[in-house]
């Protein structure tokens, strides 16, 4: 007799018998339960490896299948079809190496240009002034130069003077006269800020730049 059965004969009142009544004294509620989950997640873990094998299967059948078609296809090409294909595949590479690079060219030039521009800028003394949007400030100076070949000191010095007089509020004041503008023309301060510039030669300028990679 099961346990379900013995438990069902105790509650209709009938009297139980002594080897009814070791049976339920042996019977563990628990052990049962865990012996029945563990019975499930067995069961649970077989059908999820079934499922993954025959998914795999599935694929590998799939996968054949398209191994089987391509190969038809390329069979039936002369080989002047299959050269072809492969002078493609190859172009089609060639042309994303290519675009990489001329990223990386571009990328580098950018950069070589704001070293020199920030070269240009420490050669004529300008210092932003603390508390002000620097990056901000930065990029205005790029603009100001923008298209400007750096080797020619008199356009140069003719940019980073306009640049300088329209921004000289946001030029830290070196000269010792404190804050606010120095006692002298806004020409003359621009002179003063571009005396490193304009003691080159247009061909000493550029060649500046060129040692220090810049140009």
């Amino acid at each position: 007799m099961s346990i379900k059965d013995l438990i069902n004969k105790a509650l209709k009142g009938e009297a139980l018998s002594d080897a009814d009544k070791a049976t339920l004294g042996e019977y563990d509620p628990d052990a049962a339960l865990n012996a029945a989950a563990a019975a499930s997640r067995r069961k649970a873990e077989e059908q999820a490896a079934a499922s993954a094998k025959a998914l795999e299967d599935e694929r590998k059948a799939h996968q054949a299948t398209k191994d089987q078609i391509a190969d038809a296809a390329n069979k039936g090409k002369t080989e002047t079809e299959r050269l072809r294909a492969d002078l493609a595949s190859a172009a089609g590479k060639i042309t994303d190496l290519e675009g990489r690079f001329t990223r990386s060219e571009t990328e580098k030039a950018a950069l070589v240009r704001r070293q020199a521009l920030q070269q240009v800028r420490t050669a004529a003394g300008i210092q932003f002034a603390p508390g002000l949007d620097h990056g901000m400030l930065e990029e205005s100076f790029t603009r100001a130069l923008e298209g400007v070949d750096l080797g020619d000191a008199n356009v140069v010095k003719l940019k980073v003077g306009t640049w300088a007089t329209m921004n000289k509020a946001a030029i830290l004041d070196t000269t010792g006269h404190g804050s606010g503008a120095p006692p002298r023309s806004a020409d003359e301060a621009a002179a003063a800020r571009n005396r490193d510039i304009d003691s080159m030669t247009p061909a000493q300028r550029a060649t500046d730049l060129r040692k220090k990679g810049l140009a």
